[in-house]
């Protein structure tokens, strides 16, 4: 349980660490098992970065990483910046998990977790 949950915060940290610059005006935690496709998509609603957390993982596992990981955000600190700037609509529902239509093989290991988010400029600006 100890090593889970040094994992969980080694998550939260990296997420902190994105979430804290003043060029992300929001992001989200997903799940994917298709990487490419997720990119192109996020692409498509405003949010062009995307940084995969875990990857080569089995289905139940990355849908379990990216449940903890929204409810650590959504449970903890309203003030905190990983509060403030997850994405607006999103905040307020329930974890909801989904495989997206998706039933993988059991031992298949192309699943997931991610954060995409939105910047406030373009890094190409500067």
């Amino acid at each position: 349980m100890a090593q889970v949950a040094r994992q969980l915060e080694r998550y939260l940290a990296t997420i902190r660490a994105i979430a804290r610059s003043p060029d992300v005006r929001e992001y989200i935690v997903g799940y994917t098992s298709n990487i490419t496709s997720r990119q192109a998509a996020y692409r498509g609603v405003k949010m062009p970065h995307l940084v995969v957390l875990a990857a080569e993982m089995l289905q139940d596992d990355a849908l379990d990483l990216e449940s903890a990981l929204q409810t650590a955000i959504k449970d903890g600190d309203r003030r905190s910046l990983l509060f403030r700037k997850y994405n607006g609509p999103r905040i307020v529902k329930s974890n909801a998990r989904s495989r997206g239509g998706k039933h993988l093989p059991v031992n298949d290991r192309s699943s997931a977790v991610y954060i995409a988010w939105a910047a406030e400029r373009s890094a190409l600006a500067d």
